[in-house]
């Protein structure tokens, strides 16, 4: 008998970084701009604003440019994403020296709501497997949550 290849789910890695879109420099997410600074809490955005959200996916057997679901979901609900506000990313490559992969959202934070706790969840799909991947998941604690999470003051 051969071996099948298992075709794993799509890989979201918990790591996005948040930059302001004119300078590409700042990045917002440090555990300095978190609130009452603690570092899993949600982060601050400055109001109307342009912020780059960046999200690092793998995937064992799709290329980056073939995955075919990349979402970007806003709630305001850490556990309820039925509703969510949803962005589709765009595949971004910067190449040699700093090569890197990922999907990138330019958001304006005028369009959201203010002095509320805005929770997101990135969704990504293969194209060979059922369900999108997502991360955070409903089963993780509410830190992994609010560390993926913001508030526009």
């Amino acid at each position: 008998n051969v071996a099948e290849y298992p075709n794993l789910p799509p890989n979201i890695d918990p790591y996005m970084v948040v930059v302001d879109a004119a300078t590409y420099q700042v990045n917002y997410t440090a555990a300095t701009n978190r609130i009452d600074s603690v570092p899993y809490n949600a982060f601050y955005l400055p109001d109307s604003t342009n912020v780059v959200f960046a999200f690092i996916v793998s995937d064992d057997s799709t290329d980056y440019q073939q995955l075919q679901v990349n979402q970007l979901k806003l709630s305001f609900d850490p556990d309820d994403f039925s509703s969510a506000v949803t962005y589709t990313a765009q595949y971004t490559y910067i190449p040699p020296p700093d090569e890197a992969h990922f999907f990138a959202i330019t958001v304006n934070t005028a369009d959201l709501p203010h002095n509320q706790v805005v929770y997101m969840r990135y969704f990504v799909n293969d194209g060979d497997n059922t369900d999108n991947s997502q991360f955070p998941t409903d089963n993780l604690p509410l830190p992994y949550k609010t560390f993926w999470a913001f508030y526009i003051e």
